[in-house]
């Protein structure tokens, strides 16, 4: 349902339920309105009805296609982005490789609490093996849900986070044959010794 004009004298058109679409079928219709003839589409002293714009039905009638075609555009363009997306996801899938993924961000407080654990662990440990990205990801696709949330962030990124703050270095990927999951290393700098040195 639209509240566009779509009736003219000896015509009318029906909504497609697409606005852009709507406005060219509505110029049309306002068109067909003004004038019984089309001669007179061309009369430049017409002012455009409701929010069409242009001094001639035909003008109207062409910067609403403009505007569809715009709209259009853009929708087409989203469109072939996400294909790309999958198609690039799909490609990293098949050759095993799984990097975080645009969405997988986390608030500073879920991030801070994943730092404090491993400020934590590194208190009385040189260094943490957290799981890298591929593997937090890995496992997410293999139960089909993601397993931290807004509350909780993979412990990767609270070792990141550390890494921002110069307490540890990042160093080799290590597979873990009995997890079956990478792990990274991230060893204490001497800042980060000082720094997360336990409490007396």
């Amino acid at each position: 349902m639209t509240d566009r004009r779509m009736d003219a004298y000896y015509y009318g058109f029906d909504s497609v339920g697409h606005d852009a679409i709507d406005k060219v079928l509505s110029a049309v219709a306002c068109a067909g309105k003004a004038y019984h003839y089309t001669a007179g589409w061309d009369d430049d002293e017409t002012p455009p009805p409701d929010d069409h714009t242009g001094n001639t039905p035909v003008a109207w009638i062409q910067n609403a296609a403009k505007e569809a075609a715009a709209r259009i555009a853009a929708l087409e363009a989203d469109l072939a982005r996400a294909r790309e997306r999958v198609e690039a996801l799909e490609r990293e899938r098949s050759e095993g490789v799984m990097p975080q993924p645009a969405d997988y961000t986390y608030p500073a407080e879920a991030i801070e609490r994943a730092a404090e654990d491993a400020r934590e662990w590194l208190r009385y440990h040189a260094a943490g093996y957290p799981r890298t990205w591929a593997a937090v990801v890995a496992d997410d696709r293999r139960r089909g849900y993601r397993v931290y949330d807004d509350f909780q962030a993979p412990p990767i990124a609270g070792y990141e986070h550390l890494e921002k703050l110069g307490h540890v270095v990042r160093g080799d990927v290590i597979p873990d044959q009995r997890a079956e999951y990478e792990r990274v290393e991230f060893r204490r700098t001497e800042t980060g010794a000082t720094a997360l040195k336990p409490a007396p």
